[in-house]
């Protein structure tokens, strides 16, 4: 599902019965939406708190430790057009597609999606947030990555989810394969979600699923229980901030908006004292 400029995915979220300002102000807490005011309420009073939410993602082991392995780690384009998936290019590092990225489109804040396993709603719920920023900041580029398998002959499965990802739920936005998936490990840690607690908050948000008109596809890869998140850099190429996903809740895009505020404004500094 595209997003239209008439309606967001935040709107598509709100309840008929929640006032507006409340909710927009709000992240979507876990279980949001099951028709429950008051749990959307308890949603509201945890955004408040979530102000100093962005301290959570600045930069930490393992992403400071392996800084310098992760701006090598190698990154293919894949070409979606024409109802396909395959190799658009030849591998280039993470810092240089960054840079050429933020070069290209005129942006000094680049995010990098690292999607966990594209046909999983959580991950379609997180592309479309991030979307949904995207398409308001103009100063900003957003990309996405996959795991290795994405151009597998023999993974018709996988190829058809990260075509369905790219079309429906990260509105053409350019996907990169991690064939060493370096950024889940470099950047995040190379963390595993808990199959049963991650599958619970799936099933809570189902219905918030369906108000979003996010599919629930099928999850066969081992390699989806790698965790993803998203990465936040400056104009330079420089990480300055790492959001680690947890399946079943949406990203906190209070905590990531200001990040990128915050990264942008550092940027824009440095740029000015090394003039």
């Amino acid at each position: 599902m595209a997003l239209s400029s008439k309606t967001s995915y935040v709107q598509q979220q709100r309840p008929k019965k929640l006032k507006p300002t409340k909710f927009l102000s709000s992240s979507v807490a876990d279980g949001a939406g099951e028709g429950s005011t008051s749990s959307l309420q308890t949603s509201v009073t945890e955004s408040t708190s979530s102000s100093s939410s962005i301290d959570m993602i600045r930069l930490k082991a393992p992403a400071i430790k392996n800084m310098d392995k992760l701006y090598q780690v190698p990154l293919q384009e894949l070409d979606c057009s024409f109802d396909t998936v395959s190799l658009k290019s030849k591998s280039s590092s993470l810092r240089k597609v960054v840079q050429s990225q933020a070069k290209t489109n005129g942006a000094d804040v680049t995010v990098v999606f690292a999607i966990r396993y594209p046909s999983c709603p959580s991950c379609r719920e997180h592309g479309l947030q991030l979307t949904e920023l995207a398409a308001k900041d103009r100063k900003m580029v957003l990309l996405g990555a996959v795991k290795d398998g994405a151009t597998t002959a023999n993974d018709s499965t996988t190829k058809e989810a990260v075509l369905e990802f790219y079309q429906n739920y990260f509105n053409g936005n350019p996907i990169y394969q991690d064939s060493s998936m370096g950024i889940y490990s470099q950047a995040l840690g190379d963390k595993k979600y808990h199959p049963v607690a991650g599958m619970l908050r799936v099933f809570k948000a189902l219905k918030r699923y369906k108000r979003g008109q996010i599919c629930v596809g099928p999850v066969c890869a081992m390699e989806s229980k790698v965790l993803g998140g998203a990465l936040i850099f400056d104009k330079h190429g420089n990480l300055r901030f790492v959001y680690e996903e947890k399946v079943g809740l949406p990203f906190d895009m209070q905590a990531i908006a200001e990040a990128v505020k915050e990264t942008r404004s550092q940027g824009n500094t440095e740029m000015m004292a090394s003039d």
